[in-house]
């Protein structure tokens, strides 16, 4: 036993961590119950998040079929005790905390090595799990622990950074290939580790002999990961059908420009005043506190520093062909990571001066008030918007089942559009740009809203975008039910429906 606890000891120091984590263990605790009050405020709505009604229903993994995500299909099958899915409850919901706070604890203890944590210093990490653009990943039922899981083992690597090259070599080949196996979202978050190790590297005078090996060891286990994965990928005919087309050689130059452009203004466009103050602090709190302790030398690298990790943060989606950015908030939680490493470094660098110890932690405390006050108010429009569509569902079901022949396999309906969103969500809105794409809106007529509405109401209506107000024009047309919310037409034994608020 001792000589293997001395081999783990030449890798990584063991001795160190256990220390951290003795030492630190209450520290901890509030990490995890911060971890879970934000995780189960959203998973006690029980708010099907897009794949999740599917998933539910039919039990269907095709995280590896479709996605290549061979870890989180395995990791599926274990959760769920087969490869048949079922909704486990809050199960995933605290697995997905756990998962965010051992990613957040690992930060501390990377940046921090085997100290004693202040609960400033603690909490600051919570931005590395928790923000705006991880809320989606964390919304999905099914899916959240292994997105999640991609960011945890994508900084794993790094507990051998100082230790062992070769051990650092190998697991980093193995934990990007499981990152890209679970999100490839996250293929920025081992860039960006690496390049705040280089940072400090830097600053604190490490050879450039030394910094040129870690940059070739690194370099190379990411190539060879991403080439691994894309083998992969090649061998899955079905994966071609996604969003995972990369730029030809020639094309990449004006591929980068374009997704760094779009990544850069949904980031403005999703985030409101108040949200891009709190990035213009963090940025100058993050450069005084380097200039404090090492002086006008560190301004340049903390420049370099802060714009090459703002690009770095987009991760492998820079070289896609499509537009990603703009499509999902989850697919740009990177630039929120790189946010919450600089928070993380703040806390500790500013210890030194008293004055700018109280002022870097009432920031800290502002951000994360912010941070967990918008977490719960999502949680409050998930619920409104479920409540709203489902109130209307059992509305409109009651007149369709009137009309629609039940004993028919699929019965199709033409409507110009679904629901109305909820007033409180609509209201919540003005403040929070970013809604607007975390919560699809009632309106919008696709397979989940669809499949929403027959698993509430029981029947099998196929829902088809059409414009239905000229309808009411046809002299044919029949008109079945006229209320506030919509008009009921039947036309060539066609049903339409336009909805008109």
């Amino acid at each position: 036993m001792k000589s293997k606890k001395m081999l783990l000891n030449k890798f990584i120091n063991l001795q160190e961590l256990k220390y951290f984590f003795r030492i630190n263990i209450k520290q901890f605790v509030l990490l995890v119950i911060m971890y879970l009050s934000a995780c189960l405020s959203i998973g006690v709505v029980n708010y099907p998040y897009i794949d999740d009604i599917s998933r539910r229903i039919n039990g269907s993994t095709t995280f590896a079929e479709y996605y290549s995500r061979h870890l989180s299909e395995y990791l599926s099958w274990f959760i769920s005790g087969s490869r048949h899915l079922v909704d486990t409850g809050l199960t995933t919901y605290i697995l997905t905390a756990m998962i965010l706070a051992l990613t957040s604890i690992l930060v501390l203890f990377l940046y921090h090595g085997p100290a004693k944590l202040t609960i400033m210093e603690t909490i600051s990490a919570l931005f590395i799990g928790l923000s705006p653009w991880l809320l989606e990943p964390i919304s999905f039922r099914f899916d959240s622990p292994f997105i999640t899981i991609s960011i945890l083992v994508s900084i794993l690597p790094f507990l051998f950074y100082k230790k062992n090259d070769t051990v650092f070599f190998i697991t980093s080949i193995i934990g990007i290939f499981l990152m890209c196996n679970s999100y490839q979202a996250s293929s920025g978050i081992f860039p960006l580790v690496l390049l705040t190790y280089f940072l400090l590297d830097i600053l604190e005078g490490t050879t450039f002999l030394r910094l040129a090996k870690q940059l070739a060891i690194s370099l190379s286990a990411y190539i060879i990961a991403m080439v691994l994965f894309f083998i992969e990928v090649r061998l899955n005919p079905n994966v071609g059908n996604q969003n995972t087309a990369i730029a030809t050689l020639h094309e990449i130059p004006t591929t980068l420009i374009k997704n760094f452009a779009l990544y850069f203004s949904t980031l403005r466009y999703q985030s409101n005043n108040l949200w891009l103050i709190f990035f213009f602090i963090i940025i100058l709190l993050f450069i005084l506190g380097k200039f404090v302790n090492y002086g006008i030398i560190s301004f340049l690298p903390v420049i370099i520093y802060i714009t090459l990790g703002a690009f770095f943060s987009f991760g492998a989606y820079a070289f896609f062909t499509a537009n990603l950015a703009s499509d999902r908030p989850r697919y740009i939680y990177g630039f929120a990571f790189f946010l919450g490493l600089l928070i993380v470094q703040v806390a500790k660098d500013l210890r030194i001066c008293k004055f700018l110890s109280v002022l870097s932690n009432v920031f800290i405390v502002i951000i994360i008030y912010y941070n967990l006050s918008f977490t719960y108010t999502y949680a409050t429009a998930l619920e409104n918007q479920k409540d709203s569509f489902e109130n209307q569902s059992v509305s409109l079901a009651m007149e369709l089942k009137n009309y629609v022949n039940m004993n028919s396999e699929t019965t199709t309906i033409y409507i110009n559009k679904l629901f109305s969103d909820s007033p409180v969500y609509n209201n919540t809105l003005k403040n929070y740009p970013i809604l607007d794409d975390l919560i699809i809106s009632n309106s919008t007529i696709y397979w989940p809203n669809t499949m929403w509405f027959n698993t509430v109401t029981g029947l099998n209506i196929d829902f088809v975008s059409f414009d239905t107000y000229s309808i009411g024009e046809n002299i044919n047309a029949e008109l079945l039910v006229s209320n506030y919310f919509y008009d009921l037409y039947r036309l060539n034994n066609q049903l339409y429906i336009y909805m008109k608020n």
